[in-house]
């Protein structure tokens, strides 16, 4: 089966649940996925798209941030080890610490706008990043890193041409781990003092018992979540042409 059929099929069964989940239980708690899906499209029409697009554009936003400033950070790490023991101890006191809870910290500082929200899913999924690259620094074969030496390559084309591809996998691994965690924490933020976000549709639809606005806000950021990963896969398949998909005749593969 193709990639297309595979979707379509993942999408049936998450279909098909839904449907029976919806004949198991009342209508008010969960409404079917035919009704759902047609309000969403209303809503669309009817100032939705403005919510999704103040998540996404926080989301993308915040993201692009905490790759600006941890990637770098993570592949100095993983070139200077006498660096990389001054600065992993700091990484690691605070990478545990459940950083959701300082949101009233961040508003207080910088305003109940943007600002604080953006900060906040910075400051969460910065340290994946940074040590997700200093990790695959780490992991390269030391005659590379010799062999790049060698030729004396300028310190631009040694990062641009030898570092960066090589880690570019578990970069883009750990990207999807954290735009995960950033659509959480977007909702999370939209739910105090704001007016645009999705957090703030689903939730306002909520405590107005409107069901399956609802259900249709959470319907049309689980599409959006999924266009999102989709279009990383689409910008790791363009920035890492030598990773191949598994061989198609493995799947005929018998074992015995």
């Amino acid at each position: 089966m193709n990639r297309k059929g595979n979707v379509l099929l993942g999408f049936g069964g998450i279909t098909a649940i839904w449907i029976i989940a919806a004949l198991v239980l009342p209508d008010r708690v969960l409404p079917g996925p035919a009704e759902t899906f047609i309000r969403m499209i209303a809503l669309i029409g009817d100032g939705m798209l403005l919510h999704l697009g103040a998540s996404v554009l926080r989301l993308t936003v915040a993201v692009a941030g905490a790759v600006g400033l941890g990637v770098p950070i993570g592949l100095v790490m993983g070139l200077h080890p006498k660096l990389d023991r001054v600065l992993s101890p700091i990484a690691y006191v605070f990478y545990p610490i459940p950083k959701i809870a300082l949101l009233p910290v961040f508003m207080l500082l910088l305003g109940i706008g943007n600002a604080a929200k953006i900060t906040l899913v910075i400051t969460i999924i910065i340290f994946q990043l940074l040590l997700a690259a200093r990790d695959g620094v780490r992991e390269l074969p030391d005659d590379i890193l010799l062999a790049a030496r060698s030729l004396d390559l300028p310190l631009r084309m040694y990062y641009l041409d030898v570092v960066i591809p090589a880690v570019l996998p578990r970069l883009f691994t750990a990207l999807r781990l954290c735009v995960g965690i950033s659509f959480s924490v977007i909702f999370f933020s939209e739910s105090f003092a704001t007016r645009y976000g999705v957090g703030y549709f689903i939730m306002n639809a909520w405590a107005q018992v409107l069901y399956v606005d609802m259900y249709s806000g959470i319907l049309a950021l689980s599409i959006t979540g999924f266009l999102v990963f989709k279009g990383i896969d689409l910008l790791q398949k363009v920035s890492c042409p030598w990773l191949s998909p598994p061989a198609a005749n493995y799947q005929n593969l018998s074992w015995r």
